[in-house]
């Protein structure tokens, strides 16, 4: 009798064990059979062998405690796996976006605990909160051994593997609220002497620039920003902010690249609608550029996230090229004026010189006007040709007086 309730009892716990198994193995599964697929634009590492230094960039991070444990639980194993792929394949360095006035010590903590090294914290939101979170978001990075770049204290990240060193230098466009804790792009003799102090004649350097772009696709605006960055010295240019992807393009002969946005990462930004980004790894044998590959992936606004595989991994990348191929023309169609906001169209139509301004971009002003704020436009212009025709009929009517007087 014992051993037939035992039998049952045995069969009971491993009917249990299979039924939770149908819940909780393809989840483990997942973990064990998904591969991270790199598309691979540039190798030229030949006889490099293992002297190569790899770089890899994820976009805007603002991930908190409440928003991790909000995401499904294949969202975080996709995250574990690409962050780990990362971290054993190259220096992953995490654009440092929107958690600064909190210095959130979980989030410092999950980069730490996944091999992310580095941190850019110069973005139009560094100084939200003053000065003196700058100082303590350093310090919490650095307690966690991840390395901030882009203050003043400290606006250089230098590596060192393989032999190589590679120096990264970030800095920002513009600040939302002044203070002097963080490098900006105006900041010119301050760049130039760091540059100088580095004394990188064999080593590569990153320059990374916050600044948002006023179109998806490429504009003027910003591939001046990027060539800007070369004239400093930079072999490879990013340029973050724009919260979507927005391509590539070589420069020199090849021998340089810029990067226009990689889209985001655990970002919760409430009213975006493209949710692929990508993740560049950047390969340097000494100073010279060998190796670049993208790895797209899917975030939907921090909530779910998904590395992309078959037809999504093919789509994406096949999206990635069109917007780095498109003509700079494209960002100026009308098509593309419902994506920019007024200020940054601004910038594009002034540049640095007004003697950039280009038709182009005056046909744009139009478009964007008239595709935006049609009936506003349309009452404005209605309103101006009434005033004219009425001064001219007053001037006429003031003539004929005159006339009839004399």
């Amino acid at each position: 009798m014992a051993e037939m309730c035992g039998g049952y009892m045995l069969r009971k716990v491993i009917s249990i064990l299979i039924f939770v198994s149908l819940f909780e193995v393809p989840q483990y599964l997942c973990a064990e059979i998904l591969e991270i697929r790199e598309h691979t634009i540039l190798d030229e590492r030949g006889e490099c062998g293992r002297n190569v230094v790899y770089v890899s960039f994820l976009g805007d991070f603002e991930l908190t405690y409440e928003k991790y444990v909000g995401m499904d639980e294949l969202s975080k194993v996709h995250l574990s796996k690409l962050l780990g792929y990362l971290s054993k394949r190259s220096l992953t360095v995490v654009n440092f976006e929107m958690l600064l006035p909190r210095s959130d010590a979980f989030a410092i903590a999950f980069l730490s605990k996944h091999g992310v090294k580095g941190a850019v914290i110069a973005n139009n939101h560094s100084c939200d909160y003053g000065r003196e979170y700058i100082i303590e978001t350093e310090k919490e990075l650095m307690k966690n051994k991840i390395n901030p770049v882009g203050s003043k204290m400290m606006p250089v990240f230098s590596h060192s593997e393989n032999g190589t060193n590679v120096n990264i230098l970030a800095m920002t466009s513009k600040l939302d609220v002044e203070c002097d804790g963080v490098v900006r792009r105006d900041d010119q003799e301050f760049i130039q002497s760091t540059i100088r102090s580095l004394n990188s004649e064999n080593s590569p350097l990153i320059m990374v620039l916050h600044d948002d772009g006023p179109s998806r696709f490429i504009t003027d605006y910003e591939e001046a920003k990027v060539k800007q960055l070369f004239d400093l010295g930079a072999d490879l240019g990013l340029l973050i902010g724009a919260h979507e992807i927005k391509g590539y393009r070589f420069y020199d002969g090849g021998k340089k690249l810029g990067l226009f946005s990689i889209g985001n990462f655990l970002l919760h930004w409430r009213s975006k609608e493209e949710y692929v980004s990508i993740a560049p790894v950047i390969g340097f044998c000494g100073k010279r550029l060998v190796y670049f590959s993208v790895i797209p992936f899917r975030d939907e606004l921090g909530k779910q996230f998904r590395i992309l595989e078959n037809s999504e991994f093919e789509e994406a990348i096949a999206g990635y090229f069109e917007v780095s191929n498109s003509s700079n023309e494209k960002a100026y169609m009308q098509r593309d004026t419902k994506r920019l906001v007024f200020m940054s169209l601004v910038r594009l139509l002034k540049g640095e010189k007004w003697k950039e301004i280009r038709f182009a971009h005056i046909k744009f002003f139009c478009y964007f006007l008239f595709y935006n704020y049609a009936l506003l436009t349309g009452l404005s212009l209605s309103f101006f040709i009434v005033c004219v025709l009425s001064g001219l009929w007053v001037k006429k009517r003031i003539k004929m007086n005159k006339k009839r007087i004399s």
